[in-house]
C-alpha cells in the first residue's frame, strides 16, 4: 500500500481471497465499513504501525476468521459494531477474527474491541483479546 494512504474505501478488498497477510501505513486514518469482510485466506493484519488511525468501520474484518489483527497503540480509535466479527451471521456461522492484540496497559481500547461485539474469551475460555 502507498505511505499516502489515508482511507480504505467500504468493501474495497472484500471477498478478495488472495490476501494472506495486510500491512497499513502510518498514513492511515479511516478503515470503512466491511473493508476488508470476507478475506479468507488472511492469517495477520497488522495496523500497529498506523498511527494516525481514528476509525475502524462496522464489519471491517468479518469473516476473516484465520486472521490476528494487531492495533495501533492509540486509545481514540472509534470501533464499529462487529469490526472483528459477530457471533452468528445470518446464516449461523460465527465469523469473528482469530484474536485481537492490544498495547499491553491499553485498558481503553480494550474496552472498545470489546463494546464492539468481540468476546474477550472464546467459548473454551481461551483469551482472544492479547497483548504485546
Amino acid at each position: 500500500m502507498p505511505e499516502s494512504l489515508e482511507s480504505i474505501g467500504y468493501k474495497a478488498f472484500a471477498h478478495c481471497s488472495s490476501l494472506t497477510r495486510i500491512e497499513l501505513p502510518a498514513s492511515l486514518t479511516r478503515i470503512r465499513n466491511g473493508a476488508f469482510t470476507s478475506c479468507s485466506n488472511v492469517t495477520r493484519i497488522d495496523l500497529s504501525g498506523c498511527t494516525s488511525l481514528t476509525s475502524i468501520g462496522k464489519y471491517a474484518f468479518t469473516n476473516c476468521t484465520n486472521a490476528v489483527v494487531t492495533l495501533p497503540n492509540k486509545a481514540d480509535i472509534a470501533i464499529g459494531s462487529n469490526a472483528f466479527g459477530e457471533e452468528k451471521d445470518w446464516r449461523g456461522d460465527c465469523t469473528w477474527v482469530k484474536a485481537v492484540q492490544i498495547p499491553s496497559e491499553n485498558d481503553d481500547l480494550k474496552a472498545k474491541v470489546v463494546n464492539s461485539g468481540y468476546p474477550e474469551f472464546d467459548k473454551d475460555g481461551i483469551q482472544r483479546i492479547t497483548t504485546y
